[in-house]
């Protein structure tokens, strides 16, 4: 299997005598096709049953998630509440250093960036388009070329930044953005590093883009046109009439950065690389179906 998860679970499994075995996904929500008398990982889906546990890749890389309900704007992280009081401030610190240092400082992304810095311009509106993917028709209010042409209506005299999805070239999408740009000289096209956007950005805009949560390490908020499940640290735009609104409010000043990405990827979302990641993984196996014998999975911790 190419996606590290369901290989470092199968090694898991194997070593208690727990038969794996691997098929292709038959359906993201039809529970029929999953038999009743075997527990499921099934990636990218939104089963709720007592024997499916819904896995992908998370927004950072090496964090997954195992959700009863789904993954990204369907899981059970979209509905929870977030409270930054409780959380130990030296491991939010210890946390937000780490990530600050691999993403910002080493300008990473999860998908691959230039390297070339660019200078983008200053109180600019950063806008990230994910191309065509069941993502933005699934979650978004609107298409992203709606979504452009509210952001250039409402940018209140801001430039606005454009960055393609490298990966989802959408050419219908592009010869909009192209042909809307005419004639607009404070709209961008770039394919800058993605650090570089959101540095210069007094907010960015996305449908559900995860370069939202990497916007969060450089402190600069984020508009989103659509449901995500980070949208706790983030302003949401319910229709595109709220676009004025929601761009007045994300400008109110907020410190609670650092606590989400901590809840978010630490107490949401497995970590495979921690020693305890097979455990919880197990603990949310359990947590769903009490009707297993869990002594096999429990015997080696």
């Amino acid at each position: 299997m190419a996606e590290p998860f369901y290989g470092h679970m199968a090694k898991a499994f194997e070593a208690r005598n727990i038969r794996v075995a691997f098929e292709a996904r038959k359906s993201q929500d039809d529970l029929s096709d999953y038999s009743p008398d075997d527990f499921h990982f099934v990636h990218e889906a939104r089963i709720v049953a007592p024997n499916v546990l819904n896995t992908g890749a998370s927004y950072l890389g090496g964090y997954w998630y195992v959700d009863r309900a789904g993954v990204m704007g369907d899981s059970n992280t979209a509905k929870a509440n977030f409270d930054a009081d409780g959380i130990d401030p030296v491991k939010v610190e210890e946390f937000w250093q780490q990530l600050y240092q691999y993403y910002v400082v080493e300008r990473r992304s999860k998908l691959p960036q230039t390297e070339r810095i660019e200078q983008c311009p200053a109180h600019s509106i950063g806008v990230f388009f994910q191309g065509a993917s069941q993502h933005v028709h699934r979650y978004g209010i609107c298409s992203e070329f709606e979504m452009l042409e509210a952001i250039y209506e409402n940018r209140g005299g801001r430039d606005v930044v454009v960055k393609f999805h490298p990966n989802r070239f959408d050419f219908e999408l592009v010869e909009q953005v192209v042909a809307f740009s005419v004639g607009r000289p404070d709209l961008h096209i770039v394919e800058a590093n993605v650090h570089d956007i959101i540095g210069a950005a007094d907010f960015v805009c996305a449908i559900s883009s995860g370069v939202c949560i990497q916007a969060m390490l450089h402190k600069t908020p984020s508009v989103l046109f659509g449901r995500t499940d980070f949208h706790h640290a983030a302003v949401t735009v319910n229709g595109l009439q709220d676009v004025a609104a929601a761009f007045e409010r994300v400008q109110q000043p907020r410190d609670d950065y650092a606590a989400f990405l901590f809840w978010f990827f630490n107490r949401q979302m497995i970590y495979l690389k921690k020693p305890n990641s097979v455990r919880r993984v197990i603990q949310r196996m359990e947590r769903n179906c009490k009707d297993l014998d869990w002594s096999a999975f429990a015997a080696k911790g």
